[in-house]
């Protein structure tokens, strides 16, 4: 933090109080997309990003959003989109800028989140599935998530369940930038409304 203040005022706006819901998903995609790349799959294909402002605007309107911008300065270096729900806020999505990377911008700004969340009553941050080092940093305990799935004795649902069998050791098997391409093919695939899930 003390880095990063060095270049101007650190500040949290929440979206809908601080800044215009419209502006901070603006911004929240320009951000998600120069911190990820060519390697993302969010905020890439137009009909995700108008779902998403859809979304975060009726979202917003059940107080079950929670889009927030870290700025410093003038500029706006890091946003997070997370939801409300349940009493505890569920993380999605976010991005910064790359050159803020080295300030560690994404761990600043979801110390802040989780600031703005004990101080609203919040007494939970959800990270989602997926082991990543940043996860444990910030965890005190950890779940287990499992899949479990049932297949009818029908041909096409015995086809379904070798799809899916298939598609998990591949994951399991292959090397990491395959494994990605998978990922991005079915997200656009997905987006296109073609994925049979």
């Amino acid at each position: 933090m003390n880095r990063l203040a060095r270049d101007g005022e650190v500040r949290l706006r929440v979206a809908g109080r601080d800044v215009p819901l419209e502006v901070a998903m603006d911004r929240l995609v320009e951000l998600n997309r120069a911190r990820w790349g060519a390697t993302g799959v969010s905020f890439r294909s137009d009909a995700y990003v108008r779902f998403h402002r859809l979304l975060s605007r009726r979202l917003h309107e059940r107080g079950a959003l929670l889009l927030v911008l870290l700025d410093v300065g003038d500029t706006t270096v890091a946003a997070r989109y997370d939801f409300l729900w349940a009493g505890k806020i569920w993380c999605f999505q976010g991005g910064w800028l790359p050159a803020y990377q080295r300030l560690h911008v994404g761990t600043i700004l979801t110390g802040k989140v989780l600031e703005w969340g004990i101080e609203n009553g919040y007494r939970e941050y959800d990270f989602l599935k997926g082991d990543r080092p940043y996860k444990r940093r910030w965890a005190s305990e950890q779940r287990v998530l499992v899949d479990l799935s049932t297949y009818a004795r029908s041909p096409k649902a015995r086809w379904w369940k070798t799809v899916q069998r298939t598609e998990g050791a591949l994951r399991r098997h292959l090397p990491r930038f395959v494994r990605e391409a998978w990922t991005r093919r079915r997200s656009a695939d997905s987006a296109r409304g073609s994925d049979p899930d």
